[in-house]
């Protein structure tokens, strides 16, 4: 309870205090994203990807993933749920360039940090699709704004248990 705590008061410090202080409109913080952009994102990851999910349900995602780990970017994929890991994170999990852990905590968003210069925010990352699953969905750009992501995203993974 308390890293979930944590993860809330990062993204209300990232996206609240970067609004207070600019007199700039929302959509200069962040933007909507799409699945087709969300994997543009990770196809475009030069260094490293960190992502938290509560599970990894759709093929598009792990695929794009698996692709980038492959090409040698290191992806971090922290699973939070208490239910354990499903065979798209297992799969991941043994691909050179990948450390996974396992938090045994529900967190019901997905984020993805790529270089540290771009976070994505949405169910998507999970498989999640609704009706609603584009208005959950965002990007973010700022530097500023996704340096406590990245931030939030490590710490938590420190402290997650590693697949074996």
């Amino acid at each position: 309870m308390r890293r979930r705590r944590l993860l809330v008061a990062t993204l209300a410090l990232a996206f609240g205090s970067s609004l207070a202080q600019t007199q700039q409109p929302p959509t200069a913080l962040y933007a909507p994203v799409t699945l087709k952009r969300t994997l543009e994102v990770i196809a475009g990851a030069r260094r490293e990807m960190w992502l938290i999910a509560p599970t990894l349900r759709d093929v598009n995602i792990a695929r794009a993933l698996r692709s980038r780990a492959q090409a040698g970017v290191t992806l971090r994929l922290l699973i939070a749920n208490r239910a354990g890991y499903t065979a798209y994170e297992l799969e991941l999990a043994r691909v050179a360039n990948v450390d996974a852990r396992w938090l045994k905590e529900r967190f019901g968003a997905a984020m993805l940090v790529v270089d540290d210069r771009a976070a994505i925010v949405s169910p998507l990352l999970s498989g999640v699709t609704s009706a609603s699953s584009a208005t959950q969905s965002i990007e973010v750009s700022r530097p500023e704004a996704v340096a406590p992501i990245a931030a939030t995203l490590k710490q938590l993974f420190q402290t997650a248990k590693r697949l074996r």
